[in-house]
């Protein structure tokens, strides 16, 4: 931090404005300040950090077993509440939960009416103010299940549930967020069976393209074909914007501007690769490059250096899989800075503890069901 504010860096940025505002025009570049709001950030992310640390010190003390079971009771909630909204909206064709979401978000009938149909289906939202924000809950619901499986096991139909829901939300993010959840459970079978890792990847390849097929066959038959209209605009755009040539651009949606802010945003993190720009400064809507450019390579590593050291991960595979986690969520997420410091970093933690092969509180309480079934057959 001390060196940012004595190197600060010369070019200018998108900072302080969003980049929706820069390309309609209402914006313009300005030069990285450090100041108040860049500390308070820096701050943040520390807090998170120190947080973390006491977090692991006090689940070696804490019946986790008692903590997950309550955790899961409340995210099962999410689940429940997506299967009620999808019912209400889509067969009973009444706006309750739209009236309700406006009023908790605080977001207007224009805005609503943009996210409404797709496909000829309303989309999800789930209490959020748009339904990428639901997907994304549903996605640590997933994160949590998966921890109560280890323990106590868990019913299919949850986990079924959520990729249901994942594809009722019509949200674009859905498509990679299943992605994401089929490479955790490939990851974990892999963990788990390693003598079988082809069989498993041969399985899971095929669910992942009969589930893509699936996708395919509702886009062409569905009312509307809103995810084929957004990903052939897309596909036509990506060249004009990968050679930065997107000024010439007739429409440009979110998808487009998500593409252009990240490579606009290249030549910075290679100016600053090392040591970044400062938290707080740049704007772009990629939360894992937008925290490359803020903290650099060297800041990064050291986030995720500490916050491994402190939670004592022994799985290196654990590991593997939730930074890639972390990477897939967020490569196209707008969550920005806050990818350092959210609180939702606690799940991929408990997460972690869980699956952790070298955690002595799983193996104790493996090796007390085992006596207990050994006297039982005596």
């Amino acid at each position: 931090m001390i060196l940012l504010i004595m190197y600060p860096y010369k070019k200018t940025i998108i900072g302080g404005v969003t980049w929706d505002e820069f390309i309609l025009g209402h914006a313009v570049r300005t030069y990285a300040r450090f100041g108040i709001g860049q500390f308070m950030e820096y701050l943040k992310a520390f807090t998170f950090l120190l947080n973390a640390f006491i977090f692991f010190i006090c689940l070696e003390s804490l019946n986790v077993e008692k903590l997950i079971l309550l955790i899961s009771k409340i995210f099962k909630g999410f689940i429940l509440y997506g299967v009620i909204e999808a019912i209400v909206n889509n067969f009973l064709k009444i706006s309750l939960f739209g009236r309700i979401t406006s009023k908790i978000t605080g977001t207007s009938g224009y805005e609503l009416s943009q996210v409404y149909l797709r496909n000829g289906l309303n989309c999800l939202q789930g209490l959020t103010k748009e339904p990428s924000h639901y997907v994304n809950a549903l996605f640590f619901t997933y994160l949590i299940l998966l921890c109560e499986k280890k323990i106590h096991g868990q019913k299919r139909i949850w986990f079924a549930t959520i990729i249901v829901l994942l594809l009722l939300s019509r949200a674009y993010s859905s498509v990679y967020i299943i992605v994401t959840i089929m490479f955790i459970h490939y990851m974990l079978e892999w963990i788990k069976e390693q003598k079988k890792a082809i069989l498993y990847r041969i399985r899971w390849v095929g669910i992942f393209f009969t589930i893509m097929i699936g996708i395919l066959i509702s886009f062409r038959f569905m009312k509307g074909n809103y995810f084929l209209w957004r990903t052939t605009i897309l596909l036509k755009s990506l060249g004009r914007i990968l050679y930065g040539n997107w000024h010439s651009l007739r429409y440009i949606g979110s998808s487009q501007i998500r593409i252009i802010s990240i490579m606009e945003s290249l030549p910075i993190l290679c100016d600053r690769f090392l040591i970044g720009i400062g938290l707080g400064t740049a704007h772009l809507h990629s939360a894992f490059i937008m925290s490359l450019i803020s903290v650099g390579a060297f800041g990064f590593l050291s986030w995720l250096a500490f916050l491994f050291g402190a939670s004592s991960f022994a799985n290196k595979k654990i590991r593997l899989i939730i930074i890639s986690s972390l990477v897939l969520v967020n490569i196209f997420g707008s969550m920005g800075n806050k990818m350092l410091y959210t609180s939702s970093n606690f799940i991929y933690l408990l997460f972690g503890f869980v699956y952790s092969r070298e955690n002595y509180y799983f193996e104790i309480r493996e090796l007390c069901n085992e006596e207990i079934a050994c006297s039982n057959r005596c």
